[in-house]
């Protein structure tokens, strides 16, 4: 029983450890640009961004196609200790796009 119980808590301390989040935000990229041409340059001024605000952390982003035509879905986080900061905005903005 107690082999049973320590399985049991082991497996709830592992849940409790993953912590994912999904900020992603759609973007209509500025006039002439696809969003597979808006996501190939969000890597690097994602990090331009985030660094500029917020040195130390952990740097997490994506930019794919969005859930329409014509649309890119993204997110730039950076995880400081519990500390979690958001760009996308502001990245969205320097790029041009419009957030819908």
């Amino acid at each position: 029983m107690a082999r049973i119980l320590n399985m049991v808590l082991l497996l709830v301390a592992t849940l409790m450890a993953v912590v994912a989040y999904d900020d992603r935000v759609d973007f209509k990229p500025k006039s002439g640009q696809t969003p597979a041409e808006f996501c190939k340059k969000w890597p690097s001024k994602c990090k331009s961004v985030a660094r500029k605000h917020h040195a130390p952390g952990k740097l997490y982003f994506v930019c794919e196609l969005g859930p329409r035509p014509g649309l890119a879905e993204a997110y730039c986080d950076m995880l400081d200790g519990t500390k979690r900061f958001q760009y996308a905005d502001e990245v969205g903005r320097d790029l041009g796009a419009t957030q819908v």
